[in-house]
């Protein structure tokens, strides 16, 4: 196998400022609402929905959601400090003699 490019860019933040944003808005709505709604099937097949409180490890962890997205949001995206992964070796697997 040979391979053709030493370097591979890694895209670390697939969304915009915007949408980041937006996201993280949409998860605090939710956190605020304070009910999840959720379905399940029974034995016989059937499909029922129903609505529960969110926990406050649940509300906790939908805050801290939405406080990342906010801070990743915030910041602005820099090209040229994105990471690059670099090939620097190349394992040759032999079968075993036997």
């Amino acid at each position: 196998m040979k391979i053709t490019s030493n370097t591979t860019k890694a895209t670390l933040q697939p969304y915009s400022q915007e949408e980041l944003n937006e996201i993280a808005a949409n998860v605090l709505e939710y956190q605020t609402k304070r009910f999840k709604d959720y379905a399940y099937t029974n034995d016989r097949g059937q499909v029922w929905m129903q609505t529960s409180p969110l926990w406050s490890h649940e509300r906790n962890r939908l805050y801290l959601i939405a406080k990342d997205l906010y801070e990743r949001g915030a910041c602005k995206q820099d090209t040229e400090k994105e990471y690059t992964l670099k090939v620097i070796g190349q394992t040759i697997c032999e079968p075993h003699p036997g």
